[in-house]
């Protein structure tokens, strides 16, 4: 059984990664009630246990399922913090990632407070972490604190978010001096967190010139075929434009929204199944212009939003 069961969580995942996600459903459920099996007899299963559960979680957040989602990442911080209180240097690198993903699973429900107080613990887990091994864990608390950033920001904790999402990227600045492929993706994407932190704060110029850093650093990802979202760019280019906006800039700024529509059908090949997310940018964008004061750019693309919709709609 034991091969058996990993060779199924190793397949579930995969099929996810594929686009597969009904069927990574399936197998990872399958996968999740053998490894509960074999941690009942068998403490050495629970770390295979609390894996599954976390990818479980994560599959049922992509199928739009986050009650569910929420009631299996909670099982998998439960059996975590249980380990973690028996034996810590052991089991508190699992606590403190269960942590991060039941911070994000809360967050998706609106139980932002929760979410909030969630998210502080993990990265206070990290920090703990990174005291006895840096070289291992930096990474972590540099996501864990990203994660931190969001959850102040989805309370309107405007400059504690602003204070995490800027220790984020100063410990990946560091990390990308080892590793300048991998951690390229993730600075581009703290960076991009920081930007929207410093526009929560009114700070337009400054976003501006943090989000055109990490601009720059997702170009140099694609020219080099490094990983990474595909919705990266397109998204930095929309959020680009409404700090142009906000600094009475509107003709760059709308230069920038073309610019995101151009980046997103490159990078999806214009493909209807990413049209939800088309869409979102756009209604974004849209919005933040009318608040802005410019009703002409915003309802230029909330008409736009609306056509892809209906299409996506119909299809």
């Amino acid at each position: 059984m034991p091969h058996l069961v990993t060779t199924l969580h190793n397949l579930g995942i995969q099929q996810a990664s594929s686009g597969l996600h009904r069927e990574a459903l399936t197998t990872i459920e399958e996968a999740t009630s053998l490894y509960c099996q074999l941690s009942a007899t068998s403490a050495r299963w629970k770390g295979e246990l609390i894996s599954a559960l976390n990818s479980l979680g994560d599959l049922l957040a992509q199928l739009g399922l986050p009650a569910e989602a929420l009631t299996i990442s909670a099982e998998a911080e439960r059996l975590a913090r249980a380990s973690a209180e028996d034996s810590p240097a052991v089991w508190l690198p699992d606590h403190a990632s269960a942590l991060n993903w039941l911070a994000i699973r809360l967050a998706a429900m609106q139980r932002y407070e929760e979410a909030a107080s969630a998210s502080a613990e993990s990265v206070e887990l990290f920090r703990r972490l990174v005291d006895v091994n840096p070289a291992v864990w930096r990474e972590e608390l540099a996501t864990a604190l990203n994660n931190l950033a969001l959850r102040h920001s989805d309370l309107n904790e405007t400059l504690l978010a602003l204070e995490c999402a800027e220790e984020a990227v100063r410990i990946r600045r560091i990390l990308r001096r080892d590793d300048a492929v991998t951690d390229t993706v993730r600075l581009a994407q703290s960076l991009g967190n920081l930007a929207n932190c410093l526009a929560a704060r009114d700070r337009y110029a400054e976003a501006l010139a943090v989000v055109d850093d990490a601009i720059e650093l997702c170009h140099e990802r694609r020219r080099a075929r490094r990983g990474g979202s595909a919705l990266d760019l397109p998204m930095m280019l929309a959020n680009r434009s409404v700090y142009l906006a906000a600094l009475n800039r509107h003709r760059d700024a709308m230069s920038a929204v073309t610019d995101a529509l151009g980046a997103f059908r490159a990078a999806t090949d214009d493909t209807a199944v990413t049209a939800p997310e088309l869409s979102v940018l756009l209604r974004t964008a849209g919005h933040r212009h009318r608040a802005l004061g410019l009703p002409e750019e915003s309802e230029a693309l909330l008409n736009l939003a609306a056509r892809m919709e209906a299409g996506f709609a119909s299809a």
